[in-house]
């Protein structure tokens, strides 16, 4: 008699074959340390502020809308990046894989955009994007940051950890720990960035669209549809840089601009390169040399230089620190943090200051901006408003 034909020998022979193959696939890796701690000397553990971040974006249900996994399909790889490695989720107590995309992929988010961008975007999602059926998340950056449990959970976690990253969670937000999160997201996993328009336009190039006013109009509506977003509709700029004065990081000749569109450019500026087409990407940068020719902005703003040894003439006033508070929380808060620790920019409560701590130097650097990431303020703000966020930063130290 067949074995098909005895219900009870068939129920126990299938049952053997399950326990085997469960036995195999389930508990046999976890005795094999290798298999179930890949490791990578890029990547490293969550500091405490991302660590708490990643328990509200679970507590907030974020990972039942987004995902956190590249799948090895070119159609994936070429919207979210590189797919995603099993060593990159070596920290991750629950993985948050996820297979249902309401949202897109957050495994390559971090670091495509500033911190800025996610606040706005987090508050108000339909800013950023128009058809975006996102909740507004605003309630976060009224709340403090709960720390009460983090020590506890980084020490059962094995997590390493130092005094100053925990005294650092002082006076942060829900949202602070959310974005500190998001930014640290597939970070480490990313291969290292190639100029892909470099090997498309040569040294030199210019604009084949430059004069054209049928392509400036068809870059006009890329860009309303793209990047005005960031850049505002006029492109003066909101979360991103204005784009007609005369102040470009990266440099605004043709090839520069055509650069900075197709590649993107670190710490804010995502790759457009493969969205729209090189003639596309043309036409964008037609419209933006045709904006800042009709602003008027061919000149670069002149350099204020205070006499040696000059200082605030505000020094100490209760009104004058107060008022620098509210000053700093609006325009510099953003970059510093509105406790000044620093975030996309550096930390104003320390000593280290590179272009100078003294009265003079703190109001050359705010007034005419930096090299290197600091904006010109003096066209915005009034000199007793600097002076009064220079109060204010000073009373913090």
């Amino acid at each position: 008699m067949a074995i098909e034909e005895k219900p009870v020998l068939l129920t126990v022979a299938a049952l053997i074959v399950i326990l085997i193959g469960t036995i195999v696939t389930m508990v046999v890796p976890y005795f094999m340390t290798d298999m179930m701690t890949p490791h990578n000397e890029e990547n490293m553990p969550y500091t405490p502020l991302e660590l708490e971040g990643r328990d509200i974006y679970i507590r907030e249900g974020c990972n039942n809308c987004h995902t956190q996994t590249v799948r090895p399909l070119p159609d994936e790889i070429s919207r979210y990046g590189d797919y995603s490695k099993i060593w990159e989720f070596e920290y991750d107590a629950p993985f948050l894989w996820g297979s249902k995309r309401t949202g897109p992929d957050l495994a390559r988010i971090g670091g495509k955009y500033p911190d800025s961008w996610h606040i706005e975007h987090m508050k108000n999602p339909r800013s950023i994007v128009p058809d975006s059926i996102m909740p507004s998340y605003a309630f976060l950056a009224e709340r403090p940051l709960d720390t009460s449990l983090t020590l506890k959970k980084m020490e059962t976690l094995g997590y390493p950890y130092t005094e100053k990253e925990l005294m650092a969670l002082e006076g942060k937000t829900e949202l602070d720990a959310l974005i500190a999160y998001l930014q640290r997201l597939g970070v480490s996993g990313k291969p290292k960035v190639v100029s892909t328009a470099e090997s498309i336009i040569p040294e030199g190039a210019e604009n084949p669209f430059e004069d054209d006013s049928q392509a400036i109009a068809e870059g006009k509506k890329i860009y309303m549809k793209r990047c005005k977003s960031c850049h505002g509709e006029d492109g003066k700029g909101k979360i991103g840089p204005s784009l007609v004065d005369s102040f470009w990081k990266y440099g605004n000749s043709d090839r520069n601009i055509f650069i900075s569109i197709y590649d993107g450019r670190p710490k804010g500026m995502p790759k457009w390169g493969n969205k729209i087409s090189v003639d596309d990407t043309w036409k964008v940068a037609a419209y933006i040399h045709s904006i800042a020719q009709e602003s008027g902005a061919t000149e670069e703003a002149a350099k204020v230089k205070l006499p040696e040894g000059a200082t605030n003439p505000y020094a100490g006033e209760k009104s004058s620190i107060d008022h620098g508070k509210e000053v700093f929380a609006v325009n510099c808060a953003v970059c510093h943090n509105k406790d000044a620790t620093g975030k996309i920019g550096p930390n104003l409560r320390d000593s280290e200051w590179i272009y100078g701590g003294s009265d003079k130097d703190m109001f050359e650097t705010i007034y005419n901006g930096t090299p290197k990431g600091m904006p010109t303020w003096g066209k915005k703000l009034s000199d007793k408003d600097i002076w009064d966020v220079i109060n204010f930063i000073k009373s913090l130290s």
